[in-house]
């Protein structure tokens, strides 16, 4: 059984109930809608498309809104592109600025009217992917003469990156304001936020959902949720949709700690932040961040062509096989789709051919794991030498089939989770919107339970859920993991072992 989940866009190659049912059997577990693309009616379908489908198939699956963020794009231009060749010189200005009349292919209009203040004399500018590069050679009258370094066709809206100038656009734009409100107002899980500078970005964004849930939420007699007052300097608690914060900055490797901090989970979004930063010094980045979120309890997502070449062909390259196996075995939660299953030709081989690595690869990540618990030995708080506990115990001293967590919010069910413990992990909630959000952690599968007051009819409770899933026969063991009073938010302080 696969414990590494797999995120997937989706899109015009997936958007039909057929076809979603199709990748839900194959592993996918989060439905990313990127909210660049289409319309508000357009994702209330897709929205409902993965609803209908989850309760058809009686499974729990959790839909991710993924923000488009301040993207520097270059304006409007010919329909065939503008060609630019090597040494030339071009000037970039603002687009709503009056072009002269002579030589108008020299004046790219670019979307951000302010970059004149932000770059300076010698510092690159990469368009469309890096596929072409300028170095600016003078700043004058709000326009940016620059030097063709790499030639190539500037097309309309194609996106633009400054690996070496500190832009200060805002992260969150009056769009992101918006799509934030429709996402809320719908109930989705996460959150991504793009282009992320640092903490300050995830503080902003965590109090508008708070108004917002409280807004659309508060008031319904519902179990999608159970909210409680917005915490001091943006800091997590109870059942809210979770904040991914995208690593796809320069700053934001460099503020990462105390982003780290304030998110509930990190996305490694290497398209950009691969321009954004010497390609060379991607690999060991992303393994630092596996690393760090794995030792903080937060979940972390691998992004961007995992399975590239999946979008044209039904195979993907050995390099790509081995690109979603290192991704696994450094520790990531998840690792994700975009192209391969929102426009390509072969969407289900995609999430199939996931599937398939992390099945494989697992297996040789708990292994390792578990000649690493040492890593782990300097735990800070009550929850996480409670988590690592309950793992130990359920591995070598109670043969356990399963370590059964009941949590409010998934905070104890995502600890025991870093620790990747071969004994399957079942998170019991309180709140659909919690069991949802578990299907981004490593390793865990979620249930809805109401809570009680009392320990022996929970107890109860949670034996007839896992009975009736066949998770468990009469006579296995379990070790149950929560905290008390149950069904508020606080410490872990309970462990018990008992048979069924």
């Amino acid at each position: 059984m696969k414990r590494t989940k797999i995120v997937a866009t989706i899109g015009p190659a997936s958007e039909s109930k057929s076809m979603m049912e199709k990748l839900i059997s194959a592993g996918l577990n989060v439905g990313r809608l990127n909210f660049s693309h289409g319309t508000y009616k357009s994702h209330e379908v897709l929205i409902s498309h993965l609803r209908e489908v989850a309760r058809k198939m009686k499974v729990d699956i959790a839909i991710m809104q993924d923000l488009q963020g301040p993207r520097i794009r270059i304006g409007e231009v010919a329909p065939a592109g503008i060609k630019v060749s090597k040494s030339k010189t071009i000037v970039l200005v603002p687009e709503k600025q009056a072009l002269p009349s002579k030589t108008p292919n020299l004046y790219i209009p670019i979307q951000y009217p302010t970059l004149y203040r932000e770059i300076k004399v010698g510092h690159p500018i990469l368009i469309d992917d890096a596929t072409i590069e300028l170095e600016v050679t003078k700043i004058k009258n709000k326009a940016i003469y620059a030097k063709v370094v790499t030639p190539g066709v500037i097309k309309t809206h194609k996106g633009m990156n400054f690996p070496k100038s500190a832009i200060r656009c805002p992260a969150i734009t009056s769009k992101d304001w918006q799509d934030l409100d429709f996402g809320v107002k719908n109930g989705l899980d996460f959150v991504a936020l793009s282009f992320v500078k640092d903490a300050t970005d995830i503080i902003k964004l965590r109090k508008r959902i708070f108004l917002l849930e409280n807004k659309y939420h508060r008031n319904k007699a519902e179990s999608h949720y159970q909210l409680e007052k917005p915490k001091a300097k943006g800091k997590i608690g109870g059942v809210h949709m979770r904040i991914i914060a995208k690593i796809e900055r320069r700053e934001a490797v460099d503020n990462f700690d105390s982003i780290l901090e304030v998110a509930d989970g990190i996305m490694v979004a290497r398209g950009d932040l691969g321009i954004e930063m010497p390609f060379e010094d991607l690999p060991l980045v992303q393994k630092r961040i596996i690393d760090k979120c794995r030792k903080a309890g937060k979940q972390v997502i691998v992004a961007t062509q995992m399975l590239d070449s999946m979008i044209r062909n039904p195979l993907p390259t050995r390099a790509e096989v081995s690109d979603v196996a290192n991704a696994i075995l450094d520790g990531s939660d998840a690792i994700m789709l975009s192209g391969e299953t929102a426009s390509g030709k072969y969407p289900l081989k995609a999430v199939q051919t996931m599937t398939k690595i992390a099945a494989e690869v697992e297996e040789r990540l708990i292994e390792e794991q578990e000649l690493k618990e040492g890593e782990f030995k300097n735990l800070s708080s009550i929850t996480q030498i409670m988590s690592f506990m309950a793992q130990d115990l359920a591995e070598d001293v109670a043969h356990a089939k399963l370590i059964v967590c009941a949590t409010t919010s998934g905070f104890t069910a995502r600890n025991i989770s870093r620790f990747r413990s071969k004994v399957p992990v079942i998170a019991i909630a309180p709140a659909k919107m919690t069991v949802n959000q578990m299907s981004l952690s490593w390793g865990v599968d979620a249930y809805y339970v109401p809570f009680t007051s009392s320990f022996d009819i929970l107890l109860k409770k949670i034996k007839q859920v896992l009975l009736k899933h066949k998770l468990v026969e009469v006579g296995d063991t379990i070790v149950v993991v929560a905290g008390h009073p149950f069904g508020f938010k606080g410490q872990t302080n309970l462990i018990k072992v008992e048979v069924i």
